[in-house]
Order: structure tokens, then C-alpha cells, then sequence
């Protein structure tokens, strides 16, 4: 968010108005910060351009839910592995 007031402050971009869009440039700060630092007046335009379609939403959905059950499966598979019965290693499920 620093990188928006200093970019609104210095007159690069004007004041963003919808709250919305705002909204989606923060919630992308944990991305913003993994790569190079990234300015808002270059996200800006490609928030601006941002088209969203009923089916591109419909195909989000399918791959979280698909993403969601991978890991559950994943993991309860792997957590019996490491817990069988009669191992002498620490499951690490009795720690929760």
C-alpha cells in the first residue's frame, strides 16, 4: 500500500475511487512481495483492463474445490503413512 501513496503522492496516478480495485491490489500484496517491487501505476493498468467472465470464475471455483480435495487426500494419506501402528516414530498428529 506504501507503493500506492507514494505513487498517488507524487501525481503518477490519480486517487483511486473505487474501493474495489483498491481492494485487489492489497490483497495481492503476499505476490507483490515474493518478486520484484512492484509499483501500483503498472498494476493499475492491469487492473484497469480486467475483464471477469462468468466462466473464468466457474473454472476458479472447479480449481480450488479440485486443489482443496488433493490436499485433504494427500494429506490423510501421507499422515497414515507416517502413524501406522506399531511404528516407534512420533506421529505427528498427536501433537494437535
Amino acid at each position: 500500500i506504501i507503493s500506492y501513496v507514494v505513487d498517488v503522492f507524487s501525481e503518477k496516478v490519480e486517487v483511486q475511487k473505487d474501493f474495489i480495485k483498491l481492494a485487489l491490489y492489497v490483497t495481492m500484496f503476499p505476490q507483490l512481495i515474493a518478486g520484484p517491487i512492484v509499483r501500483y501505476k503498472d498494476v493499475n493498468k492491469e487492473i484497469a483492463k480486467r475483464n471477469i467472465k462468468l466462466s473464468d470464475v466457474e473454472t476458479g471455483i472447479k480449481r480450488f474445490i479440485i486443489g482443496f480435495f488433493k490436499k485433504v487426500w494427500y494429506g490423510q494419506f501421507f499422515q497414515y503413512l507416517i502413524c501406522l501402528d506399531g511404528c516407534n516414530m512420533l506421529c505427528f498428529a498427536d501433537l494437535l
